[in-house]
């Protein structure tokens, strides 16, 4: 049986995951629906998509910065993993 702070932290991811997809969802469905013309809309999904990238390429080297950082005020990181 899973204890009280493993079933809070499933909802909590449960809970940011639902939310980041349902914001996701949301974004695209506005961009979609707004009645713009096709090449304006065109270069503003290009636009919104460079930013989606750029933001996901920095949280996917967060992890490593943070690595690299202990690394450098001597702690080993990778212990704990």
């Amino acid at each position: 049986m899973k204890d009280d702070s493993e079933i809070v932290n499933s909802y909590a991811k449960g809970f940011l995951l639902g939310a980041i997809i349902g914001g996701a969802v949301g974004a695209v469905t506005a961009l979609l629906f707004a009645p713009k013309p096709g090449k304006e809309l065109r270069e503003e999904l290009s636009s919104s998509m460079s930013g989606a990238k750029l933001s996901a390429w920095v949280l996917a080297g967060l992890p490593l910065f943070g690595i690299i950082l202990a690394g450098f005020l001597g702690v080993n990181s990778l212990q704990w993993l």
